[in-house]
């Protein structure tokens, strides 16, 4: 029997609030940036910086819960594909199928100073999925 391992979700030491505009229903799973002190939004321009992916938006549409740490799956932009290893990554471009959008999708970019590195611990090329460390 096949055995297949997955770190989504380890080493997630909890979930950080912060401000938000954010929608309930909508937004959950997005990938949001910093926009101004505890207040963070979704990613909205390709290249754009993210701190981490929304878990929990409060009934109001005030506050977003946010993990910052642990492993994540999202979606990847095949134009810029990731590879198992360290990668910088940011905010993804749609690419077609499947249909991702800027907030939803991650691209490895070329290391400048300020840029992130993460661990890539899986690529899934047929599904255009990644999990990474944040």
């Amino acid at each position: 029997m096949a055995r297949t391992i997955s770190h989504v979700g380890l080493k997630v030491e909890g979930l950080i609030p912060f401000a938000s505009a954010l929608v309930k229903g909508t937004d959950e799973n997005k990938l949001v940036k910093m926009s101004a002190s505890f207040t963070v939004v979704a990613t909205a321009a390709e290249n754009d910086e993210f701190i981490g992916v929304v878990r929990v938006i409060d009934g109001d549409d005030k506050a977003a819960s946010v993990q910052v740490d642990g492993a994540v799956r999202m979606g990847y932009d095949s134009n810029h594909a990731p590879s198992v290893g360290w990668n910088c990554l940011q905010a993804g471009g749609a690419d077609g199928t499947p249909t991702y959008t800027v907030a939803t999708c991650v691209k490895k970019v070329t290391a400048v100073a300020g840029t992130v590195e993460r661990l890539v611990t899986e690529v899934d090329t047929t599904n255009k999925m990644v999990t990474f460390l944040l």
